[in-house]
């Protein structure tokens, strides 16, 4: 998985993302905006790049109180596909009542030709926060958010449905099966054996 942009803002996270297609060797896209809450530690992961804002942005460091980071938007360049970001916030301002919007240089994760200038790319520290919110943004896509996840019973419920056509094609199975005669229903991984008693 790796993503093009993760955002949240007015209560809404949005999350671009791709999947890579093994049989076409390409990147199928994806993209999803959920009102449902992310869990304290995607919004500290999104808000600790403040420090990044203030840097990239040449900003005095007093500033960080007035930073609000509401995304990032990621690109994959050169043959390498090396990472790259831009973070966008805002700042509120004290003779405004409208926050200045805020876009970081692009900036690679490393240097996209060998002899670049490894003094124009993303920090380290500013790597590991991006992978953090990475992390963040895969657990909110796989359920993990605010009021918990919301797929904890979908193995059982994948077993209970197994169980629901077992039942329904029992007695007819049971018709057509002769005596120790067997029959597999198999789904999501799971399986179901239905046998008829009796010897063949």
């Amino acid at each position: 998985m790796r993503f093009q942009k993760i955002k949240y803002s007015k209560g809404k996270v949005k999350i671009e993302y791709e999947l890579r297609n093994k049989e076409k060797k390409d990147w199928d896209q994806f993209s999803l905006a959920c009102s449902n809450e992310p869990r304290p530690e995607f919004q500290i992961a999104l808000q600790a790049l403040s420090k990044d804002v203030i840097e990239m942005c040449e900003l005095p460091e007093d500033y960080i109180k007035r930073i609000m980071v509401t995304g990032v938007s990621f690109s994959y360049g050169s043959e390498a596909e090396i990472m790259g970001a831009t973070i966008i916030a805002q700042m509120t301002l004290n003779r405004s009542n409208v926050n200045l919007n805020l876009n970081t240089p692009h900036k690679p994760s490393e240097p996209y030709s060998e002899g670049g200038d490894a003094a124009q790319c993303l920090s380290q520290d500013c790597i590991d926060r991006l992978v953090s919110l990475e992390l963040e943004a895969e657990d909110y896509i796989n359920g993990n958010r605010a009021q918990g996840e919301l797929f904890p019973d979908q193995e059982k419920a994948r077993e209970e449905g197994l169980k629901e056509i077992a039942k329904d094609f029992h007695d007819n199975m049971q018709k057509n099966l002769g005596p120790g005669e067997s029959v597999t229903i198999s789904s999501g991984g799971h399986s179901a054996t239905l046998k008829r008693g009796g010897q063949a």
